[in-house]
């Protein structure tokens, strides 16, 4: 058995690949942020995390409510199979209102004491102290 060196196999790898190889880029990493960017990205991940909350909201209302409407199909005229399946689509409808309409308070809310909850950037602006 033989043993390769390991200069023979970086010079058996420059051969095959020739010898330009590049070195490896450097990640992009920012040398400092400013209070400015600290608030976008703050704004981004609210932004994000109430869309995907009301993303789940719709998303169950669908299933919930496709699920009654299979429930009052399967029922067979059975009236408390048909009350139940009527209560989970109307709960289900209700769930939904109340998702659209807080998210509606929020910024009735925010627009009456002056914050703007739902572009939090701008309030943390004004909050973080200026040297």
């Amino acid at each position: 058995m033989t043993r390769i060196s390991s200069s023979h196999l970086l010079a058996q790898t420059k051969a095959d690949f020739g010898t330009s190889l590049q070195p490896p880029t450097k990640a992009y990493a920012p040398t400092s942020l400013s209070n400015a960017d600290v608030a976008a990205n703050i704004e981004t991940v609210v932004s994000r995390g109430i869309g995907i909350l009301t993303l789940v909201a719709g998303l169950f209302f669908i299933f919930y409510f496709i699920t009654a409407g299979l429930d009052w199909i399967s029922a067979a005229g059975d009236k408390s199979k048909v009350t139940k399946a009527r209560d989970k689509m109307t709960q289900s409808a209700i769930g939904l209102a109340i998702v659209i309409i807080s998210y509606s308070l929020i910024g009735l809310i925010g627009t009456l004491f002056g914050l703007d909850i739902l572009h939090p950037a701008k309030t943390l602006l004004q909050l973080i102290p200026t040297p």
